[in-house]
């Protein structure tokens, strides 16, 4: 059947019923085989998404972590910091007090009415894990000068 088909004639005109019909029987065959075969191959494919998904997510918590542990260790202070600035005292009680206010102004955020859907919404686009918090995605600029009177 790879090639044309060829009916056998009838006598009152047309092509042989048998014929026609044993044609459509092994086309119908051939149909449900390869549907079987695509249902398979949909099948595996899709496990095969759900493990990257998986995997994805595992890897975007691991992250999280990770850069949970950055900041942890970009907060501690070095010893030596203190002889190289003389304000640097006053700017590191000035920082902390923006640390709270940061962490107060993030934990009313998170209670506004619908920012739980617009955290959703935004953190399509951002580089965060699913269900992070906005403390998590927003992060207070560092300091790159300072203002005395």
């Amino acid at each position: 059947m790879d090639g044309e088909i060829y009916f056998r004639k009838s006598a009152f005109g047309g092509f042989n019923r048998d014929d026609v019909m044993c044609y459509i029987s092994e086309l119908k065959l051939k149909c449900e085989a390869q549907k079987e075969q695509c249902e398979e191959n949909a099948a595996e494919l899709e496990d095969e998404v759900n493990k990257l998904k998986a995997e994805l997510e595992e890897k975007e918590q691991e992250l999280i972590l990770l850069r949970k542990k950055v900041t942890r260790l970009e907060k501690v202070e070095d010893p030596d910091d203190q002889s190289e600035n003389p304000g640097n005292a006053e700017n590191k009680k000035h920082e902390k007090t923006a640390d709270k206010l940061m962490r107060k102004s993030m934990a009313e955020l998170a209670t506004l009415p619908r920012q739980a859907e617009w955290e959703e919404v935004v953190g399509k686009f951002q580089k965060c894990g699913k269900g992070a918090t906005s403390d998590e995605k927003w992060h207070m600029m560092e300091r790159i000068f300072y203002l005395y009177d």
